[in-house]
């Protein structure tokens, strides 16, 4: 039985069966996800989710206030270039990305928990900064990519 058969804390009463050869209680459980590394402490989880809140914040500017001076700031554009309808469809477009990227952030790190998904998500966050800073602006991989980052190596050094 062992480590294998434990898939969640929660499912741990039926493991209590006789096809395990000994008692797992919930304690052993919870140390085999932390000796594993299948566990996120709420310092990693804060910090995957404040990743999710700027792509959240992203969206806003790209869908929700397209032809603003903020987004004009942001994104290094003339507010007259915003309003054109091709730029604009396209920033909405890619708007929806940055919100899709931002719930399945949150659903790995507060509905499943799983370090995996939330690993792979961020690792995603990190390379699309990397691209963005090489073909459109370095600033890029500061502001979008540094706090993907940061979570990253928290989670692979202090986890």
């Amino acid at each position: 039985c062992g480590i294998y058969c434990i898939d969640r804390i929660e499912n741990v009463d039926k493991y209590k069966s006789a096809s395990c050869l000994y008692h797992i209680d919930k304690m052993q459980i919870f140390s085999l996800y932390i000796i594993k590394g299948l566990y996120m402490d709420v310092t990693f989880m804060i910090l995957a989710t404040l990743v999710a809140v700027e792509h959240i914040y992203i969206m806003c500017l790209e869908t929700i206030f397209t032809k603003s001076e903020t987004t004009a700031r942001t994104f290094n554009m003339e507010v007259e270039e915003l309003s054109r309808p091709s730029v604009s469809t396209l920033l909405k477009n890619q708007g929806v990305y940055n919100l899709l990227l931002a719930v399945l952030i949150l659903i790995a790190v507060w509905v499943t928990n799983d370090l995996f998904w939330t690993r792979c998500f961020l690792s995603y966050v990190a390379l699309v900064a990397i691209y963005g800073g090489i073909t459109s602006s370095p600033t890029i991989i500061l502001k979008q990519g540094a706090p993907a980052l940061v979570a990253l190596i928290y989670s692979f050094v202090l986890l």
